[in-house]
């Protein structure tokens, strides 16, 4: 049995017997450069089931409602930033509020067009796409925010 375990700032993965798991950004990104070969490497009832899956993870468990989380923390930071003065936040806020959009978007467009799921791969692909660039990037400006930033 092979191990493999990668910890970087951003990144980690765990490699073992083949399987690789990441998370974070780099997962973010391993989700969305996957989703074209899904239909080739799946029968049709089992893409419709991963489709379903997909909706049912990510809008109705987990956080619930696709994006809640980058929802609630982006109001969070809106919040936060009239009540520190640090107004970078609100900026950083409204993406994450943004990005819970369109991860809303993402679990509905698979929930949506689960019976025909290389369709639902076509349009849900490039949403994943973008939200695997944003997401890192207003993290990224989350911390130079912090950072430029001192308490009045």
């Amino acid at each position: 049995m092979r191990h493999n375990i990668r910890l970087a700032p951003g990144e980690a993965s765990f490699d073992s017997d083949g399987w690789k798991v990441s998370l974070g950004a780099e997962a973010l990104r391993a989700f969305a450069d996957g989703m074209p070969g899904w239909p080739g490497s799946m029968t049709d009832e089992m893409l419709t089931l991963l489709c379903k899956s997909i909706y049912v993870s990510a809008e109705k468990g987990g956080t619930g409602y696709g994006g809640n989380f980058r929802r609630m923390y982006g109001r969070f930071l809106i919040e936060a930033a009239e009540s520190t003065g640090n107004k970078a936040l609100a900026g950083v806020g409204s993406e994450f509020v943004a990005i819970g959009d369109s991860w809303s978007k993402v679990s509905f467009t698979f929930k949506d067009n689960s019976s025909n799921g290389a369709r639902a791969v076509e349009l849900a692909h490039p949403v994943a796409l973008e939200i695997s660039e944003r997401e890192p990037a207003a993290f990224e400006a989350l911390d130079s925010a912090n950072r430029g930033w001192t308490a009045p």
